[in-house]
């Protein structure tokens, strides 16, 4: 009751960026109470006032959430593209969190590391559709980080990619994804040689 109270106050006022989190906090409880469709109406909601205050720091936690309504409900495909969404909108605010996490409790690994172990998760299970896509944006990304670095591909002998030590199960499925990866990229490479 107080959200929704909340909620009309800040509209009231012409705040969107409280508006937003009034109900994308109501909609988070809701969506704990197993009350999916109240729950993505509201955090659609939020969405949209959060997009109209320029709020990313609020933005992509709403769309997280959604994203993981749509994973609970099946609608595998478009929880990856909302995941993904997420994950774009944190990656802009994401230098000033890490800032801010300095100064409060917890870390990126606590905080907002699960976003992308979800999403790693939903990619492995159910990517299977999109995983020609995810091979070439995996493939981009890797001749990125070699050329940041300024190295040529022949000059790397080995890479640890993710945890060393695994402290949960979830911690191996990016050296998984890695692994695969490059797999499939030197099997098409010995293919052309052929």
């Amino acid at each position: 009751r107080l959200y929704e109270q909340a909620a009309t106050i800040a509209e009231d006022v012409g705040s969107a960026r409280l508006a937003s989190q009034a109900y994308g906090y109501l909609g988070e409880l809701y969506a704990d109470e197993g009350r999916r469709a109240e729950a993505e109406r509201l955090l659609r909601k939020a969405v949209f006032l959060a997009r109209a205050a320029g709020a990313d720091e609020l933005l992509y936690r709403w769309q997280w959430r959604t994203g993981r309504l749509q994973a609970a409900a099946g609608q595998h495909a478009v929880a990856i593209d909302t995941y993904r969404e997420a994950v774009a909108t944190l990656q802009r605010v994401r230098p000033q969190m890490d800032v801010g996490l300095h100064r409060q409790r917890g870390s990126f690994h606590e905080t907002t590391g699960p976003l992308y172990y979800e999403l790693a998760d939903l990619l492995l299970r159910h990517g299977g559709a999109n995983h020609r896509r995810e091979t070439i944006a995996f493939s981009k990304l890797r001749q990125a980080a070699m050329e940041r670095a300024g190295v040529e591909g022949a000059q790397i002998g080995h890479v640890t990619f993710g945890h060393v030590i695994n402290t949960e199960p979830r911690d191996m499925y990016l050296s998984r994804a890695a692994a695969i990866e490059d797999a499939l990229a030197r099997a098409g490479a010995l293919a052309k040689l052929s």
